[in-house]
């Protein structure tokens, strides 16, 4: 599986200086616990180097985040500058899913492409729901 990555620009004036600190954020790795891109400032003061008690991270915090450079099923959720988090976590766990549907699918029914039969996948796809929703009551 092709890694989602996304890369995160801040620039900024500081003293008289610009500053353009940047840094290239794993997507798999962030959607796994963040909902929203807040946690960028933070990721891309500590990948620069930038302390973030110091009036250098005030300034950075409140300029705008550049977003550019997406690869992986990112690439589908960059428009311009704005990145729909939300549908890329959605898309991302869906597509998680259908992998795990298709390991099942060659495993135990020797069906190398689960898309090709689509009443055994939508039948996988609800006993997975299922199983889902049960352990989610359990709870």
């Amino acid at each position: 599986m092709e890694k989602n990555t996304i890369k995160a620009t801040i620039p900024f004036s500081f003293k008289g200086k610009e500053y353009s600190p940047s840094t290239i954020v794993d997507l798999d790795v962030y959607t796994r616990t963040k909902h929203d891109f807040s946690f960028l400032f933070h990721l891309v003061a500590s990948e620069n180097k930038i302390d973030r008690f110091s009036y250098e991270y005030e300034v950075l915090e409140s300029s705008p985040i550049l977003l550019s450079q997406p690869t992986g099923l990112a690439i589908q959720f960059l428009s311009e500058n704005s990145f729909d988090f939300a549908g890329f976590i959605n898309a991302r766990k869906t597509m998680l899913i259908q992998e795990t549907l298709q390991n099942i699918a060659s495993d135990i029914l020797q069906i190398d492409n689960l898309e090709e039969n689509e009443l055994i996948n939508n039948a996988l796809f609800k006993a997975y729901q299922a199983g889902k929703e049960s352990i989610e009551n359990d709870a």
